[in-house]
């Protein structure tokens, strides 16, 4: 599926929208693991034991926490898509925002490793950050943060000569805006498609958008 979305933008740009989503497993998988916390606290507090009980507060409080702010994306990443790319803007499953294409990039990855295992996030820089913060509820605001002065350098394209440079000088051009902030994504493992193809159809569209 992930070269099917790639191949769409090599082929047709977004003559149609490119919708990036998770399968059906993505959200019952977690669904599920929410309903096991949630049966782990309802254990806890059917015990007097102290130790039992604290455990099924912690567990308690993390299901309401997922409630409130992992199962609406979870279930937008199903329904509405983890992004969907279009001739005008950036809809962004993480946020529920739709993002100008003018107001996006340049976009890079960061690689982690955790417990041995390596964990790939996409970054995208945004400009007019506090327009886009307004039209987030007001406990989802602390989302769009703003962007470190400094950012690492994005990849360039291999085909389009000089482009690292370019993306580069309108990294720092945007950072020194001000108003600008480091958006993310929701994990993509379940939609096919890789961390690299997703940043070279964003930071391709940037420089065609500019000249």
């Amino acid at each position: 599926m992930g070269e099917f979305y790639y191949e769409q933008f090599r082929r047709q740009g977004f003559r149609r929208p490119i919708w990036i989503t998770a399968g059906r497993s993505y959200l019952i998988l977690r669904l599920v693991a929410i309903v096991l916390m949630a049966c782990l606290s309802l254990y806890g507090f059917s015990h007097e034991e102290p130790e039992l009980r604290g455990a099924g507060a912690v567990f308690l409080a993390f299901v309401c926490f997922a409630v409130v702010f992992f199962v609406p994306r979870f279930v937008r990443a199903n329904t509405q898509g983890i992004l969907v790319l279009s001739e005008k803007s950036v809809y962004n499953g993480l946020y529920g925002l739709d993002f100008a294409w003018d107001d996006l990039g340049p976009a890079w990855i960061v690689s982690t490793t955790i417990r041995g295992s390596k964990h790939k996030t996409i970054f995208i820089l945004l400009r007019h950050a506090s327009m886009y913060r307004r039209r987030l509820p007001w406990h989802l605001r602390w989302q769009i943060r703003p962007a470190p002065k400094t950012g690492p350098r994005p990849d360039g394209l291999d085909d389009v000569p000089g482009s690292q440079e370019m993306l580069m000088r309108l990294r720092d051009e945007r950072l020194a805006e001000g108003d600008t902030s480091r958006l993310s994504t929701l994990p993509l493992q379940a939609s096919g498609i890789s961390p690299e193809q997703v940043v070279e159809i964003i930071n391709r569209t940037v420089l065609e958008r500019i000249g």
